[in-house]
């Protein structure tokens, strides 16, 4: 959602078995959600694998671009060829359409774009990341956060762009399943996996230490258990 009342919905289809044809088509909503209707300012070219939508600016992924609108879907006229194209995208973020990362596997494949980076970087399993299973990705100006709930407890932090990342346990026998960052403000909502005894987790980052955080288990308390 942009604000309370507008934003967007993407959706894909396929019969599986032809009785309808496969499609895909990203949606808006003026109310709050209580209707959607086609959004036509742009046409996908195949199925819509992840949307993201913060502040005034959309982004989408299909299996062969990114798209992208800095008028809160009324026109998207960016539009860049991605990599691999025959493999799944997931865990989009942006700053906008300079900066951008997302995961390019069913495991993990770090695709970035940065700000003078003269198109995308495959940074395929950055060091000191486990090869695992992407949970999450949080984008937050220089700074990001990358867990693998099924397939350690660490956190990945980093504070340079998601160029490094370091390791962190901020929860000693889990980790995080999702983490967003809320639509207003610097908090961090994240969820651990139910099979685990499940719970709500937070950090109530403070914009002015936003640049020096460091992502411990004091920085994460437990407010839902």
């Amino acid at each position: 959602m942009f604000d309370a009342e507008q934003g967007l919905l993407a959706c894909s289809f396929d019969s599986f078995n032809g009785s309808i044809p496969a499609g895909e088509n990203l949606y808006s909503t003026y109310n709050s959600g209580n209707t959607w209707m086609i959004d036509s300012a742009v046409t996908p070219k195949s199925f819509i694998l992840d949307l993201e939508a913060k502040s005034h600016k959309a982004a989408f992924i299909d299996y062969n671009n990114f798209y992208y609108s800095s008028n809160r879907s009324g026109t998207f006229p960016l539009r860049y060829s991605i990599p691999h194209p025959s493999d799944p995208k997931s865990y989009l973020q942006f700053e906008d359409s300079n900066y951008v990362i997302f995961n390019s596997s069913s495991l993990i494949d770090i695709i970035v774009r940065r700000p003078a980076s003269n198109g995308w970087i495959d940074m395929h399993t950055p060091q000191e990341v486990v090869a695992g299973a992407v949970t999450a990705i949080v984008l937050d100006g220089n700074e990001c956060w990358m867990s693998e709930a099924f397939d350690t407890n660490q956190l990945y932090y980093s504070s340079d762009s998601a160029k490094t990342f370091t390791p962190t346990v901020p929860i000693q026998n889990s980790s995080f399943q999702f983490l967003t960052k809320a639509r207003t403000g610097k908090t961090l909502v994240g969820g651990t996996p139910s099979f685990t005894n499940g719970q709500i987790w937070l950090n109530k980052r403070q914009a002015t230490t936003a640049n020096n955080i460091s992502v411990t288990s004091e920085r994460f308390p437990a407010v839902e258990q």
